[in-house]
C-alpha cells in the first residue's frame, strides 16, 4: 500500500522531501509500517443487505430497549415505511438528514430508512446547545431535521400496504453513497464533519463480525450514544447478521440498573470506554458479577485501558471464557483502527501496558517523526493511518484537511495527532496526544507519560494529568485506602523532579460526559473548589498576602497554599532570587536566597519577616535554627545529586 512520499505531504524544503524520500524506501523495504489483513468487502449496499437479513431472519428479535422488543420483520415493515414518508418529504439520494438521537427503537429505524434510500444520517444530540445544532445543519446543508416527536408520530400514522412493498424504490445499491456523518470537536472550537461512506462501515463490519464472531445469536449492547461513532460497529454487524441490538437505557440511567438490564436481556458483547466499564464492574461485584453471566466479549476504547483486580475478578467468575479486547481509532477513520485481544497472563497480573494492537482488515498504520520519516520498530512518533474507511477531509474545512491529511503513494494518511510506536511483535501503542505536550520551566512534558507511569503504581487504578494555571494537577482514584503524601513520594522517586505534579488528589471515581469519557472540565472546577478554603484572602495577614502576591507574580500562577513548597509548584534558583529581590523591594529588608530556599513556604517566609520586623537578627536566627535544616538540606541535596537531580545551587 505504501512505497514513498509525494510533494503533497506539506514539505516545503526539496532537500529534505529527498532526504525523507529515501529514508521512506529503505523504511518499506524493511516493512516498517503495520498492516491488516487484505480482505474482499461486500459490494451490496447496507439496505440490500439488511433487507435479506430480515427476510431470513423474520421472527428473531432485531432491537431490544427499555420499552419492549421488535423482530426483524416488524423493523423492515417500518423501515420502509419511513422511507415512503422520507421520499415524499423530498428526501433523495445524497441527501443528508439530520437526526435528533434518542436511545430508542424509532432511531435505529430512521437510520435504516435513511441510508436504505442513499442518503446519510446526521446525529445530534438533544443536549448541545442551539448554536452548535444550527452549525451542523448549515455547515452539512441537510435538507431536513427530524426529531423524536415527528419519528413517533410517522410510525403510529396508518400507511396504504400498497406504498411499503415496493423494493427497489427503497434500497439503493450503491456502496459509494455518505453513510453518515459526525461532527467531532475542533481544538478551535468550531466542530469538524467527517463523512464516512457505506463501503467504510462495510470495511469496519466485516472485521467485526469476523473478529469477536458475531451471529444471529449474539446480542450486542453498546453502552455509548448514538451520537457517536462506537455504536456503528454495534448497530450494522448485528442487523447484517441476524443478531439483534440490546440499546442502552434512554432515561434514569445507573450502575445497578444497567447492570441488571445487561442481565436480563443476556448480552453476549458489551462495548464501552474503560471508565464505564470500570463502575459497573465495581458496582457488580457485590453479587460476584452475576450480571455479566451471558458475556462473551468485552471491548474497551477511547481511554488508556483499565486493568485492575475487577476485571481480573470478574474474568475468573467467568472461568476465563471470554474474550477482552482494547480498541483504538479516530472518527476520521470510522471508528476502529486498531485492535487488542487481552491475554490471560495480562489479565491475571495487572499489566498495565496494554497494547492497542493490530490495524484491522485493509488498513495500514505507520509512525512518523517530526521530519516526516516512517519509524522503525520502538521509535516514537505521530500514528498516520491509511487504507479503507480513512476520510479524504473534513466538510467545507480545506486549511484544516491539508494540514490533517497527507497523500503517500496515491493513499490519503490521517495524521491522528496521537502518539505511539510499535513493539518487535507488531503490536501499537498508544503513548498520548501530540497536544497533551506542554512547557514549563522550559521543559517540554507530556501529561499522559505522567499519567501512565502513576497509574504503574501498585496502588493507583486511574490517573488523569492537567495542566492548569502553570500547574500540573493529577488526580487518581485507587481500589484502597491511600495516603496522597505517600503516592506523592513514591512519583518523586519515580519521575524527573519537573514531571512531579504541584497536586496530587485523590478521588472516589472520575465523573463523565455523555460520550462515557472522563469530563476533564469537571476535574479542573473540583481542583478550584478544593483550594478555596486555602487560597481565601480573609485569612491571611497583611505580610501573608503581600508574599503570596510576590510568588504568584513570579511563578505566574493564580493557585498558592500558604503551605505550599516554592520547589513543588514551578520553582528554581532563578525565581529564588527574583523573590529575595522582590521581598528587598516590598519590606526594606535582606532575605538570603539560601534562608528562603529553607523556609521554603509563604507561611514560614511570612513568619521570618514578620520576627526579622520586630526582633534582632540574632534571635531570629536562634527561632529558626537554621543550621539543623541546613545539615537536613544538605544530606537530601547528596542523595538528589546520586540521581542525577538536584536545585540549580
Amino acid at each position: 500500500m505504501i512505497d514513498k512520499f509525494d510533494q503533497e505531504s506539506g514539505r516545503t524544503n526539496s532537500e529534505d522531501i529527498e532526504k525523507s524520500l529515501e529514508y521512506s524506501k529503505k523504511a518499506i523495504e524493511n516493512k516498517n509500517y503495520l498492516e491488516g489483513e487484505i480482505k474482499k468487502i461486500q459490494d451490496k449496499s447496507i439496505g440490500q443487505l439488511f433487507e435479506n437479513t430480515a427476510e431470513n431472519f423474520g421472527d428473531s428479535v432485531a432491537i431490544i430497549s427499555e420499552y419492549g422488543e421488535l423482530t426483524y420483520k416488524e423493523v423492515l415493515m417500518q423501515v420502509k415505511k419511513i422511507s415512503n414518508v422520507l421520499i415524499k418529504k423530498g428526501i433523495n439520494r445524497g441527501d443528508k438528514v439530520a437526526l435528533i438521537i434518542s436511545n430508542t427503537a424509532d432511531t435505529i429505524m430512521y437510520i435504516m430508512a435513511i441510508i436504505s434510500i442513499g442518503a446519510a444520517y446526521v446525529p445530534i444530540d438533544i443536549k448541545y446547545p442551539a448554536a452548535r445544532k444550527d452549525f451542523i445543519v448549515e455547515d452539512c446543508k441537510a435538507k431536513a431535521i427530524i426529531s423524536r416527536e415527528e419519528r413517533i408520530e410517522v410510525l403510529n400514522s396508518k400507511s396504504n400496504d400498497n406504498e411499503i412493498h415496493c423494493k427497489e424504490k427503497y434500497f439503493c445499491d450503491n456502496t459509494e453513497d455518505v453513510c453518515y456523518v459526525i461532527y467531532t470537536s475542533g481544538t478551535t472550537g468550531v466542530p469538524k464533519g467527517v463523512e464516512i461512506k457505506q463501503s467504510y462501515v462495510l470495511n469496519l463490519c466485516s472485521w467485526f463480525k469476523d473478529t469477536y464472531n458475531v451471529s444471529k445469536e449474539s446480542r450486542v449492547l453498546s453502552l455509548n450514544s448514538l451520537c457517536f461513532d462506537a455504536s456503528v460497529k454495534n448497530i450494522f454487524t448485528t442487523f447484517l447478521t441476524g443478531g439483534c441490538v440490546v440499546l442502552n437505557i434512554d432515561k434514569e440511567l445507573s450502575p445497578r440498573k444497567l447492570l441488571k438490564y445487561i442481565e436480563n436481556n443476556k448480552v453476549t458483547h458489551l462495548n464501552g470506554t474503560p471508565s464505564i466499564i470500570e463502575e459497573l464492574l465495581e458496582t457488580s461485584t457485590e453479587e460476584n458479577f452475576i450480571h455479566f453471566k451471558s458475556l462473551d466479549v468485552l471491548i474497551t476504547g477511547g481511554e488508556r485501558f483499565i486493568n485492575n483486580n475487577h476485571l481480573k475478578d470478574m474474568y475468573l467468575s467467568k472461568n476465563k471464557n471470554m474474550c477482552i479486547s482494547n480498541v483504538y481509532g479516530p472518527t476520521e477513520c470510522t471508528s476502529v483502527t486498531a485492535f487488542y485481544m487481552v491475554t490471560e497472563k495480562e489479565i491475571l497480573e495487572g499489566e498495565k501496558n496494554i497494547p492497542i494492537g493490530k490495524p484491522i482488515c485493509n488498513k495500514v498504520v505507520c509512525i512518523v517523526d517530526e521530519d516526516g520519516n516512517i519509524c522503525g520498530p520502538n521509535i516514537q512518533g505521530e500514528i498516520w493511518i491509511g487504507g479503507e474507511g480513512v476520510i479524504k477531509g473534513y466538510i467545507n474545512r480545506e486549511k484544516l484537511t491539508a494540514e490533517k491529511f497527507v497523500n503517500m503513494n496515491g493513499n490519503t494518511f490521517y495524521r491522528s495527532g496521537d502518539m505511539g510506536f510499535y513493539d518487535e511483535l507488531e503490536n501499537l501503542h498508544y503513548e498520548g496526544r501530540k497536544d497533551s505536550q506542554i512547557k514549563l520551566n522550559g521543559y517540554r512534558i507530556e501529561l499522559d507519560e505522567i499519567s501512565n507511569n502513576i497509574e504503574k503504581l501498585d496502588k493507583v487504578n486511574k490517573c488523569v494529568c492537567l495542566y492548569d494555571n502553570n500547574m500540573i494537577i493529577a488526580f487518581y482514584t485507587s481500589n484502597s485506602i491511600n495516603n496522597t503524601s505517600e503516592i506523592k513520594e513514591i512519583v518523586k522517586s519515580t519521575l524527573p523532579k519537573f514531571m512531579i505534579p504541584q497536586y496530587i488528589f485523590e478521588i472516589d471515581k472520575f465523573e463523565l460526559t455523555v460520550n462515557g469519557k472522563i469530563d476533564t472540565n469537571k476535574l479542573r472546577t473540583r481542583f478550584k473548589e478544593m483550594l478555596k478554603d486555602k487560597n481565601t484572602e480573609d485569612n491571611l495577614t497583611e505580610i501573608q498576602k503581600i508574599v503570596k502576591e510576590i510568588w504568584k507574580k513570579i511563578l505566574k500562577t493564580e493557585t498558592i497554599a500558604l503551605s505550599d513548597n516554592f520547589f513543588d509548584i514551578g520553582g528554581n534558583s532563578l525565581k529564588l532570587f527574583q523573590m529575595s529581590r522582590h521581598i528587598e523591594k516590598e519590606f526594606s529588608m535582606i532575605i538570603e536566597p539560601i534562608h528562603l530556599m529553607e523556609l521554603s513556604n509563604i507561611k514560614k517566609i511570612s513568619e521570618f519577616i514578620e520576627k526579622k520586623d520586630s526582633l534582632d537578627n540574632e534571635e531570629v536566627q536562634d527561632d529558626f535554627d537554621f543550621e539543623e535544616i541546613r545539615k537536613m538540606r544538605k544530606n537530601r541535596y547528596e542523595k538528589l545529586l546520586r540521581k542525577g537531580e538536584g536545585y540549580e545551587f
